[in-house]
């Protein structure tokens, strides 16, 4: 786990890269404030070619981070192969506005076992441009093949209100820990830890 900023310097990527990805190849992304941000930081980041894509539904991809996005049906078992791509994003379909869909856990197995892609990152979450979150009985969908579970906190929650200006579901933050709404203690750790040990318990 580590806090994530809202721009990350990039000074430090390949020291982070190092830390966060090491030696694994399948990493998902959960938690908020930042996860694509860390995506395509991690992605220019790594040596070969990444594939990009997630489990949840998501705000469409920025196309001046990546080489190519493709769109994958919901019964579909096959990917589209885009080998003069290096970094390429994938999602699904789906009816919501501005959104695009996660794929599918099968879909995601067959992303994994395309050797052709030397780390696939995976944004395993989704917070409404919140910056903290608590996890859900049904989120976050960590696919079985993933590797390292990447959990990310923006460093602006801290010393903060844990309300829902900043927060996704503070109400289970306040129930899982028996806590009230309201400024944390000491520059907000309190606040920081509910939703993180809620995740690690």
């Amino acid at each position: 786990m580590f806090a994530a900023r809202t721009e990350l310097d990039h000074s430090t990527v390949p020291d982070l890269f190092a830390t966060l990805v090491g030696a694994q190849r399948v990493i998902s992304v959960i938690g908020a404030g930042g996860k694509k941000t860390t995506m395509y930081a991690l992605a220019r980041a790594a040596g070969g070619r990444v594939a990009l894509s997630s489990t949840a539904h998501m705000y469409p991809y920025d196309r001046a981070q990546v080489d190519a996005v493709e769109t994958v049906a919901a019964d579909s078992v096959v990917l589209p192969h885009r080998a003069d791509a290096r970094v390429v994003a994938y999602g699904g379909e789906t009816a919501a506005a501005q959104r695009i869909g996660g794929l599918t856990s099968a879909q995601v197995a067959i992303l994994a076992a395309d050797a052709t892609f030397d780390l696939v990152l995976l944004k395993a979450d989704g917070a409404r441009a919140r910056w903290i979150k608590a996890p859900a009985a049904y989120e976050p969908i960590i696919a079985p093949c993933t590797d390292r579970v990447l959990y990310l906190v923006s460093a602006q929650v801290i010393g903060r209100p844990l309300d829902q200006r900043i927060a996704h579901r503070p109400e289970l933050d306040c129930r899982d820990h028996r806590r009230q709404h309201g400024p944390a203690t000491d520059g907000g750790t309190e606040s920081v830890a509910g939703p993180l040990l809620a995740f690690g318990s």
